[in-house]
């Protein structure tokens, strides 16, 4: 089964693509409410879910903070990375923990790698 796209969502709502942007972004000035309902309207009966990656491509970023801990198996290690998730969920951001098992050779891998993905 195929993902729906925006032209999916716009062609079941009789609108534009330009008016499904609109809607994801939240820019509620650059439409009618008809328009915004009939947009969620069609997100919802379609299942429509935004391509996070290709967000991420226009804005440079990707919503996505990393954690790297030294060793994930200390109780205090353990309990910040709980608080920090409910944080970050709060906040419309998705967590991915790095454990460096207290080796610089991974803490120096995590970092390489949550640069490359834009991960904050």
């Amino acid at each position: 089964m195929n993902r729906a796209t925006r032209t999916d969502v716009a062609r079941l709502a009789g609108i534009s693509t330009a008016v499904v942007s609109y809607v994801i972004k939240g820019d509620r000035w650059r439409m009618s409410t008809g328009r915004r309902e009939r947009a969620l309207a069609g997100m919802r009966e379609l299942g429509y879910q935004p391509n996070a990656i290709a967000r991420s491509l226009s804005s440079t970023r990707t919503n996505t903070t990393g954690m790297i801990v030294p060793n994930v198996g200390n109780a205090c290690f353990a309990e910040l990375t709980v608080a920090v998730e409910y944080a970050a969920i709060e906040r419309g951001l998705l967590v991915i923990l790095g454990n460096a098992s207290k080796l610089r050779f991974r803490e120096n891998c995590y970092v390489t790698n949550f640069t490359g993905q834009r991960v904050r």
